[in-house]
């Protein structure tokens, strides 16, 4: 148990802050924090600043590799490497045998099945994608057993059509707010702050520590809701859904890299679904203007690029255990999440999800 500790200790401080994965070429900022090259890059623009203490810099500083933190990073990776070989083999031992289900009902055997089709796992999201891309992208790091042989393919929510009338405005929760994170406009804008926010001082169980990001103050259990964001710069933007008992302190209480909360995230030009660590691909629809649709009874949510029309361009399938709170995630300081006041949407303005 104490050499499994440790593996676990070490995980952690090999971790890139920006990314949440294990570094990848790691380099060192003046300041003496460690991120992986691309990641620290990419939050530069026209200003130079650490992601993680806020130091400025008047020029962009030369960044080389850290080559011995390199080299642990390396080491690590092959011990945790031949540890998941091992694990994943036995753990495929006695998931084979496993019978197909049924993609409706989920308890009769499949009479026809697809080359990849295997057994569904619940809350394991699907997306509209194309069938080449079955497998989500790192797959090849050591991902829980149960995400093995989830179908990742378009998928039609129940009671899609039409969208259910506008909820009544929900507003951002100040006591989950990351105290970088600004809320402006009587709680319904939110955006991200080189100082800590001085409204935000006190700390409190609900307040999250280390990612910046906050929950509305209203949860849903049971019924359809619907509500949009807009976006000012979909750029290092998560926009989803957390249970209330989602981790407030850890590095693991990022939307979507736990069981306890699903995203999709905009991470450059990059767009990707998260859930429970396990990552997938999805086109990138550039919105300016985001909705979300809660299906609470059939437990789905699908995400929208609202513009003339409402297309959507993914959705997660999930049971649900507890209240779910709308949830976002803000990194740069350009970016800012405003919840929007709504009236009824008509059933025209609905596109279907392609077959």
């Amino acid at each position: 148990m104490a050499v499994i500790s440790q593996e676990i200790f070490l995980g952690d401080e090999l971790t890139c802050s920006i990314c949440l994965c294990t570094f990848d070429c790691p380099v060192t900022t003046p300041c003496g924090h460690n991120f992986c090259q691309q990641c620290l890059l990419s939050t530069w623009k026209e200003t130079y600043s650490c992601p993680q203490c806020r130091a400025h810099y008047s020029i962009k500083p030369e960044l080389k590799k850290n080559t011995v933190l390199s080299a642990v990073v390396d080491t690590f990776k092959l011990r945790s490497t031949d540890v998941s070989v091992a694990e994943t083999a036995k753990s495929e031992a006695g998931w084979g045998a496993a019978a197909i289900r049924c993609d409706t009902c989920m308890k009769a055997e499949a009479v026809n099945t697809s080359p990849a089709a295997a057994p569904r796992q619940p809350g394991f999201p699907r997306a509209p994608t194309d069938r080449t891309r079955r497998r989500p992208v790192g797959a090849h790091l050591p991902r829980p057993p149960k995400a093995h042989g989830a179908l990742l393919h378009p998928t039609r929510p129940p009671h899609m059509h039409p969208l259910p009338p506008a909820s009544a405005q929900n507003l951002f929760d100040p006591k989950t707010a990351h105290k970088r994170i600004v809320l402006t406009e009587h709680f319904t804008r939110a955006s991200v702050s080189d100082q800590l926010n001085p409204a935000a001082h006190i700390d409190c169980p609900q307040r999250f520590s280390v990612c910046t990001q906050v929950l509305t103050s209203q949860g849903f259990t049971r019924g359809c809701h619907y509500w949009e964001v807009r976006l000012n710069h979909n750029n290092f933007i998560g926009i989803g859904l957390a249970y209330g008992s989602i981790d407030r302190k850890g590095p693991t209480s990022r939307l979507g890299r736990n069981a306890k909360s699903w995203c999709v995230e905009w991470f450059n030009v990059k767009l990707s679904a998260w859930h429970d660590s396990s990552e997938i691909k999805v086109v990138n629809p550039h919105p300016k203007r985001v909705g979300v649709l809660l299906d609470c009874d059939s437990g789905s949510a699908t995400f929208y690029n609202v513009a003339d029309r409402v297309y959507p361009f993914y959705s997660f399938v999930f049971p649900f255990t507890e209240a779910v709170y709308p949830a976002f995630w803000l990194f740069s300081s350009e970016s800012s999440i405003t919840l929007c006041q709504l009236q009824d949407r008509s059933p025209s303005w609905v596109s279907p999800i392609p077959q």
